[in-house]
């Protein structure tokens, strides 16, 4: 239902104009996601945000910090915000889809890599046959 373009700032290379010609194609409430703000001085992030405002509408543009945790409460709150409510898929309190049997082997799987790291190939089969 939206795409969610996260870029650093900077002012727009040629990848980021083709990602924001891709979006205005599709039609798609878009957000930006200006990751890494706490890497340039404030004054030159003004430049940055207004470059992508002029070229693409974005719904909302949201300057953060994933390292310092800056402004990703607001990117949740106005994400989900803008997402059609309707019934949920899964109850509540169901962590994942996978039983425990798949979950005991994935365990097992990561403890034999980590126990054998450069002997064993490419996958490793676990078999749990008593549970």
């Amino acid at each position: 239902n939206a795409i969610i373009l996260v870029v650093e700032p900077r002012l727009p290379g040629d990848i980021e104009l083709n990602l924001v010609n891709q979006i205005k194609k599709s039609g798609k409430n878009a957000f930006l996601v200006l990751n890494k703000i706490d890497t340039i001085p404030k004054n030159k992030l003004l430049p940055v945000i207004q470059k992508y405002s002029d070229i693409h509408s974005f719904q909302e543009i949201f300057p953060v910090s994933s390292i310092m945790s800056e402004g990703l409460d607001s990117v949740v709150t106005s994400i989900s915000n803008a997402m059609p409510q309707r019934e949920a898929l899964f109850p509540a309190d169901a962590l994942t889809d996978r039983s425990v049997r798949f979950l005991v082997g994935e365990l097992i799987r990561e403890r034999v890599f980590n126990l054998y790291r450069h002997e064993i190939p490419y996958d490793v089969a676990i078999e749990i046959e008593d549970f």
